[in-house]
This record gives structure tokens, C-alpha cells and sequence, in this order.
């Protein structure tokens, strides 16, 4: 025993002066992938995260509680936009309809201003009280909850300016390469979700740990 003890000294010795190097703990298409080509950034800050989300669907509802409070806590220089996911059915190219509806309420509160007071309770509607939103009429007794009368939003949800959102966000979708809901982009450059990250913690982990990387 004393003679192996006398071998392992040194070696001990040598481990903690040159420790070994501490590898990622995510990596890059196992965990992530990157965009191929990079998409361009939809905020002014040095670094980016933008979210594709869905109202009706259920992981995005369960996640929307620790991306909130990742957003309340992240550092400055750090932008976050949302980005309400439409995809398109691959043989007419047409969006599917209650994905393109709910993004164009997600618009329409934004130009009306009230964005910050119809997301939490549009979720909650959904997927708590059990009560979807598939129709222009339900959609305009929701927002006339919040004050906006009918004719307003009305106009503003058939605006050229909502459809042109729309329009946007049907291309990002499709240029960030999303599989589902709810997905992260970091810097326009890298895309994880749940699946392939293995959950909602690890979607956050990753973002934190290429945030902590020197931009390319």
C-alpha cells in the first residue's frame, strides 16, 4: 500500500497544479445546432435571444414562467424579442391557421400597446380556464376585456401592418429552421429546443453558456 501511495503522490501532485480542462457542458448539434446561413438580429443589442412560441401549445405555457424570469434577469446588453412561430404546410405553402390567428393577435396587441397586459392572460385562457381562441369572434370579445372595441380591433388586426408582421414572422420560422414550440435563438446563429436539448432548464442552461462565449 505504501509503495502504490508512493507512486500516486506525484501524480496527485501534477493533477492539481495542471487540472484537467472543464469541457462544455452543452455542445453544438447534440445539444444545439447552428444556423446555417446566420439569420440577422431583430434587436440593436450586442447579444440576442428570441423566442418561437405558439399560444396554444402546452410547453410553451409551462415554459413561459422561467423564460419570464430569465428575461427580468438578464444582463443589459442582452436583447429578447418574442417571435410568435407560423408554420406552413410543405406541399400548399399555406400557414396553418390557428398558428398565423394567434400570431396576428400577438401583433395586433403590440400595436394597440397592450402587448404586456393580453400575453400571460391569452396563456391562461388557453390552457388553464380551457377556452381556445380559433376564431375572430372570440378574439375580439378577449381583447374587449382589455378596453379595445370592436371596431379597433378590427381594423388593426386586417391592418397591412399586422399582415406584414405576419408575413415576418412566417419567414423567420422558416429561416430559423424550427422543428417546434418552444424554440431559442442565440445571436440569430444557434437554435435549441426541448427536445433536442433535453428540457426546458437545459434550453436555458445553453443560452447562458453561449452567452458567456465571445460572439462570432
Amino acid at each position: 500500500m505504501k509503495t502504490i501511495l508512493r507512486i500516486l503522490a506525484p501524480l496527485l501532485a501534477l493533477a492539481m497544479l495542471f487540472p484537467a480542462p472543464v469541457q462544455a457542458e452543452y455542445a453544438e448539434g447534440i445539444e444545439y445546432r447552428r444556423i446555417t446561413p446566420a439569420v440577422e438580429r431583430l434587436t440593436d443589442k450586442p447579444r440576442e435571444v428570441v423566442e418561437l412560441f405558439w399560444y396554444g401549445c402546452p410547453h410553451c405555457y409551462r415554459f413561459e414562467p422561467k423564460l419570464e424570469n430569465w428575461v427580468e434577469n438578464k444582463p443589459d446588453h442582452v436583447g429578447f424579442e418574442r417571435v410568435p412561430a407560423v408554420f406552413v404546410h410543405p406541399q400548399t405553402g399555406r400557414p396553418n391557421p390557428k398558428w398565423a390567428l394567434h400570431a396576428k393577435l400577438f401583433y395586433t396587441a403590440e400595436l394597440l400597446d397592450i402587448q404586456d397586459k393580453i400575453h400571460g392572460p391569452l396563456f391562461e385562457r388557453i390552457h388553464a380556464d380551457g377556452k381556445h381562441i380559433h376564431t375572430s369572434g372570440q378574439a375580439e370579445a378577449f381583447f374587449a376585456q382589455f378596453g379595445v372595441d370592436a371596431e379597433t380591433f378590427r381594423n388593426t388586426i386586417n391592418s397591412f401592418a399586422v399582415d406584414g408582421k405576419l408575413r415576418r414572422a412566417i419567414e423567420l420560422t422558416r429561416r430559423y429552421g424550427a422543428d417546434g414550440v418552444p424554440t431559442l435563438i442565440i445571436d440569430g446563429q444557434y437554435i435549441t429546443d426541448g427536445p433536442m436539448s433535453g428540457g426546458h432548464d437545459a434550453m436555458l442552461g445553453i443560452v447562458q453558456q453561449l452567452l458567456e462565449t465571445d460572439p462570432e
